[in-house]
């Protein structure tokens, strides 16, 4: 999944929802506002539309990821213009530019690789 860099109040801020929506964040996020932006495919739809309550969670998310002191909550977040403060300095960084993604010589941290069946010769192929 992509992620985005934006520029909050003069901040540069890095939104990987893969890392980012946690399972504390997504809690916050839906005592706040319920399940309509509480799981994870739907805040991301909601991202994805430019919902406001979405916007103010992911700089939320951003501002406490980074250590900030004393964020305020989503519903309570200083007004902010949402082209000129926001989607002007938002970055989308699709998966094709992310260099850890289809590259084929970066090894399966799993150590498995696929292993084709052999045949034992008890059965008979199917026809």
């Amino acid at each position: 999944m992509a992620h985005w860099v934006l520029n909050y109040r003069s901040k540069s801020y890095n939104f990987d929802p893969n890392r980012d929506l946690t399972l504390r964040n997504l809690r916050a996020v839906k005592g706040w506002y319920g399940k309509e932006l509480g799981t994870f495919t739907a805040f991301n739809e909601a991202l994805g539309a430019g919902d406001p309550d979405a916007l103010a969670c992911v700089i939320w998310i951003c501002r406490t990821k980074a250590g900030e002191q004393n964020v305020r909550e989503p519903m309570n977040m200083e007004d902010f213009a949402i082209v000129d403060d926001f989607y002007k300095e938002f970055d989308f960084i699709p998966d094709a530019e992310d260099p850890t993604q289809g590259d084929e010589s970066v090894p399966d941290p799993t150590g498995d690789t696929p292993q084709t069946p052999t045949n034992s010769g008890d059965s008979t192929p199917d026809q």
